[in-house]
């Protein structure tokens, strides 16, 4: 989760805004949903009544459908990107796990 977030800041962005994490979570929420319409549309070609990508399939919807109940009870946990201290930490860390202790989590509802 950290490191999509990471990934998936703007590369000029020099502090982040609350509207900015808002966007973010929302984009993250929504990650899976051209591969779930991939899914869909190759359900639809053709007269399969298997489901060849089924076990993908449920786990995305599960994993979705865990995250947005997630966010919209105690919010989604993410590091704290409106911090500038963290949100500079998460765009130079590098990607090793034993860095994942430095930041400091908080929950975006």
């Amino acid at each position: 989760k950290v490191l999509w977030f990471q990934q998936n800041l703007d590369p000029e962005c020099k502090k982040c805004s609350p509207r900015d994490v808002e966007v973010l979570v929302s984009n993250y929420l929504a990650r899976f949903n051209e591969e779930l319409e991939q899914i869909r549309l190759k359900h639809s070609i053709g007269d399969r009544k298997n489901r060849q990508h089924a076990s993908r399939e449920d786990i995305i919807k599960l994993t979705v459908k865990r995250e947005i109940e997630e966010y919209n009870t105690c919010g989604i946990e993410i590091p704290n990107i409106l911090d500038p201290v963290q949100f500079d930490l998460l765009k130079t860390w590098n990607g090793e796990l034993r860095y994942l202790q430095n930041f400091k989590l908080r929950r975006f509802s």
